[in-house]
């Protein structure tokens, strides 16, 4: 799929793990027996490559290789990306006693004592940092591709259409807005919300307005051709649109919730809104445009801020600092435990 696509394309030399069935869904005295299913065709191929950790992105694999690392004494990483953790991940978490890492303070806070304090922090990078940045070419190419007015000012949003994402809250800014604004957005149509956002959309005829352009990978050039991006999303673990668009130059306007209070420091390097205040951001998007000293000072701040803090360097630091200290690379490789 689109990660051994990625690979591929990077040169970066990959291999299949065994052909399992990964963990699923069901109780959890059916999920630990799964996995303890899972020991012998996991561990055998960990012994034979020699792995000495495991890093698992989503709950699925955390449940997948958690007995299977326990039982060889190995070091598993769970990296937690969103907000909040189920009592049944949690248990596991203490069963297992996994490494804990996360993407924001608004994400361990959200986590049981017990889990959070053993829980560290290393944010997101941002690949993007713009080296050769050309927005003006890319916003033309943007104004060609949806033969629309240059003159417009481009809102752009990007989030799949769920309600944690709110993309009808940015339709109701993109009624309230003069019509010197044009609003995409960018994101997987996901039902129902997606099928609520087209409802809008003829009820207030507002297609000569918006444009719903789907998914499209990679975003940056849309991000980048925008001249400004808003995020109307509440929760979000860090928000990784957010961070694409400062690296980009494009000024953000973002909920004052979540991860975003951790990214976003009002009026310095973005702006931020009340949850749910779609006057709010009508106001704040019209401020932001009707003073382009301050937008220019916002975006520069905001670049400095990237790169300061969301380099790929200073990821790869933080996240080589955690596997040394859950012993790899450091010839204390734990001795096999019995189940």
């Amino acid at each position: 799929g689109l990660l051994s696509e990625f690979l591929d394309r990077e040169g970066v030399p990959w291999m299949r793990y065994p052909d399992i069935q990964p963990a699923s869904a069901g109780s959890i005295w059916q999920q630990l027996k799964h996995a303890r299913s899972l020991v012998a065709p996991l561990g055998t191929f960990l012994e034979k490559h020699n792995i000495e950790l495991v890093h698992s992105n989503d709950h699925m694999q955390h449940l997948t290789w958690m007995a299977a690392t326990r039982h060889l004494g190995l070091a598993h990483i769970w990296h937690l990306r969103t907000a909040g953790l189920s009592r049944r991940m949690s248990l596991f978490a203490a069963l297992f006693r996994p490494h804990l890492v996360t993407i924001s303070r608004f994400c361990r806070n959200s986590y049981p004592r017990y889990i959070s304090a053993r829980c560290r922090i290393v944010r997101n990078p941002v690949f993007n940092l713009a080296p050769d940045l050309n927005k003006a070419a890319d916003r033309a190419w943007l104004t060609d591709q949806l033969d629309i007015d240059p003159n417009l000012t481009i809102v752009g949003w990007v989030g799949n259409f769920t309600a944690q994402k709110k993309p009808l809250e940015m339709l109701e800014i993109a009624r309230r807005s003069p019509d010197e604004f044009f609003f995409v957005l960018v994101g997987e149509p996901r039902e129902p919300m997606a099928g609520e956002a087209r409802r809008y959309l003829e009820q207030h005829k507002l297609h000569h307005r918006v444009h719903l352009a789907g998914l499209q990978l990679p975003a940056h050039r849309w991000i980048s051709a925008f001249d400004v991006l808003l995020s109307t999303a509440v929760r979000e673990g860090a928000g990784r649109s957010l961070l694409e668009a400062m690296a980009l130059g494009t000024p953000v306007i973002a909920t004052a919730d979540g991860g975003h209070l951790e990214i976003v420091t009002d009026g310095n390097t973005g702006m931020l809104v009340a949850p749910s205040d779609t006057e709010g951001f009508c106001q704040a998007l019209l401020r932001l445009t009707q003073e382009p000293a301050r937008k220019a000072a916002m975006v520069e701040a905001a670049r400095s801020e990237i790169h300061a803090q969301y380099s790929i360097a200073g990821h790869t630091e933080r996240m080589l600092a955690l596997y040394r200290s859950a012993g790899v690379g450091t010839g204390s490789r734990t001795a096999r435990v019995s189940p």
